[in-house]
C-alpha cells in the first residue's frame, strides 16, 4: 500500500466534496434567475464545452474514445444520472439549506456505496 498515493486520493475526494457543495450553491443561485431545468441544461452545456476543449484542442485525454461502442449500454447511464444529480441538488438546497442538503447527499452516497461494495 502506497500511503502517499492513498493520501492524495483522499485529498482529491475531499476537494471533490468541497466543489460539490460550492457547485450546489452556485447552481441554486442560477436556478433562481433562469429556472431549475434551464440551470441543469446550462451546467451540462458549459461542462461539455470545457471537455471538448480539453479533449480535442489540448488533447488531454489519455483514454481511447474510439472504444466507446465497446462499453456496455448501462455504463452510459452515468450521463443521465448526472442530469438528475444537478437538478435534485439545486432543488433541495433552497428548501433545506446547503448543510442539510449536503448531509443528506453524503448519507445517500455512503449507504449506496455500502450496498455496492
Amino acid at each position: 500500500m502506497d500511503l502517499s498515493a492513498d493520501m492524495m486520493a483522499l485529498v482529491l475526494a475531499l476537494v471533490s466534496g468541497i466543489l460539490m457543495a460550492v457547485q450546489g450553491s452556485l447552481n441554486t443561485a442560477l436556478s433562481k434567475v433562469i429556472g431549475l431545468l434551464e440551470t441543469t441544461f446550462v451546467v451540462h452545456l458549459i461542462g461539455t464545452i470545457i471537455l471538448v476543449v480539453l479533449l480535442f484542442v489540448f488533447r488531454m485525454g489519455k483514454g481511447n474514445i474510439a472504444a466507446l461502442s465497446q462499453a456496455p449500454w448501462y455504463t452510459y447511464l452515468g450521463g443521465a444520472i448526472g442530469v438528475f444529480i444537478i437538478y435534485l441538488v439545486a432543488a433541495s438546497i433552497p428548501k433545506v439549506g446547503v448543510a442539510n442538503a449536503t448531509t443528506a447527499i453524503i448519507v445517500g452516497q455512503v449507504l449506496t456505496a455500502m450496498a455496492i461494495d
